[in-house]
């Protein structure tokens, strides 16, 4: 399974700010990592191509962004097996 850093940024747009439980925000940036399957992946980019809502469904409170991008790197393993 593929071990992927993955970074949402969301961003206010000339519509205006994004919105969070009523808050006006700038910019948001969230990175993780985690091991997901090959079907995992294209289930997100899937969804994240075709819902036009698929953030403000997923995420408890978000109510309106403006410009949002997903970036999947997949980090290459360590000689132990671990990732860097």
């Amino acid at each position: 399974m593929p071990n992927l850093k993955i970074t949402l940024t969301m961003t206010s747009s000339k519509e205006g700010p994004i919105i969070v439980d009523g808050k006006e925000i700038d910019e948001i940036r969230i990175e993780w990592r985690q091991e997901y399957s090959i079907s995992s992946i294209m289930d997100i980019v899937t969804a994240w191509n075709e819902e036009k809502f698929y953030l403000t469904t997923k995420m408890t409170g978000l109510e309106r962004v403006g410009e949002s991008t997903l970036t999947l790197e997949q980090q290459p393993e360590m000689d132990d097996g671990r990732t860097s």
